[in-house]
């Protein structure tokens, strides 16, 4: 059998575990005993449950290595750590794979918000991983509130020039598979910089796409469109900041100031991780994958470290038993 394992990152980059059978030799035509998938498997999970160390390999992966966002050293550090955990299991093919990922840094990044003519009030935010920034400079706009595409579409040409776009469109909590809701919401329109960039406007302000109920802003990627003639800076807040502002939206005006120094600095290329064992019952391929980077804000546990641990677990798996 041969097993293929591939994480991929967030920018590119990743992590590549394969198991195959060797090229036969001809030899005699021998009758073999069928193949048990199911008994086989069923040990390969038996293992996991009663000895498994998955939770030990995410510890050293988060809190020993923590943020290893895409080529960076952080993400170098995580490499490493892949390759010598393979190794350590018996694992003998194991190389890199170079792969182009583009290079973005943060930077410093702020929001206020002011009510009429009140007092600047801070709010936490996060800019769109590959967003543009604003080079420094305060940015200032007033705030103005669109939840549907007919209400964009309703907007006048002109009528949102200069203007600071926030959407606050929750991900659906009718659909279960919250994977599917995200992706769902994340098509908006309503949420692409590219799209409100055309109406003149000059900021995208979105509501956190999650379900959580706490006001921990979210990452999401921005990816601009190769025509685009202004390319704005887009953010996320938190979906509590997101309700109040909505509500403060309705009663009266609102004026925003982004402050925000993240920028692009092209390209750079970036290692997947590739290995694989050599199966012995048949010449079916099992490839399995995940992300080995995290965002540059967190440790990624979740985002992916805990597949990441979960396909490592697996491979240990494949190559004591050579399925």
């Amino acid at each position: 059998m041969k097993k293929i394992f591939i994480i991929i990152p967030l920018f590119l980059g990743g992590f590549l575990f394969s198991q195959k059978k060797p090229q036969k030799k001809r030899s005699v035509k021998t009758t073999t005993a069928k193949f048990n998938y199911q008994d086989e498997f069923k040990k390969i999970s038996d293992e996991i449950m009663t000895n498994g160390t998955a939770y030990d390999n995410l510890g050293e992966l988060t809190k020993g290595i923590g943020s290893r966002f895409s080529a960076t050293p952080g993400y170098m550090k995580a490499v490493e750590w892949a390759e010598k955990k393979l190794k350590s299991i018996g694992i003998e093919m194991i190389w890199r794979m170079e792969a182009k990922a583009p290079v973005w840094i943060r930077g410093r990044e702020s929001l206020q918000i002011k009510a009429g003519n009140g007092d600047w009030k801070n709010i936490r935010m996060l800019s769109f991983g590959n967003s543009e920034g604003t080079g420094g400079k305060d940015l200032t706009g007033e705030i103005i509130l669109i939840n549907t595409t007919s209400e964009l579409n309703a907007m006048s040409v002109g009528q949102l020039k200069d203007k600071i776009v926030f959407v606050n469109l929750p991900m659906d909590p009718r659909i279960i598979n919250t994977s599917d809701s995200y992706l769902l919401t994340a098509k908006s329109k309503l949420i692409s910089a590219s799209v409100i960039a055309k109406t003149g406007a000059k900021a995208l302000i979105i509501r956190s796409l999650t379900t959580a109920t706490d006001d921990t802003p979210h990452a999401k990627m921005i990816y601009y469109e190769p025509d685009d003639k202004a390319k704005i800076p887009a953010l996320s807040i938190g979906v509590k900041s997101a309700d109040e502002l909505e509500k403060l939206l309705k009663k009266q005006k609102v004026t925003a100031k982004l402050n925000m120094t993240a920028e692009s600095k092209g390209e750079t290329t970036n290692p997947n991780i590739i290995a694989e064992i050599p199966g012995k019952k048949d010449s079916k391929v099992i490839v399995l994958g995940a992300q080995l980077d995290s965002w540059d804000f967190g440790e990624g546990a979740i985002d992916d470290g805990n597949r990441s641990r979960s396909m490592y677990r697996s491979s240990e798996n494949a190559e004591s038993f050579r399925v």
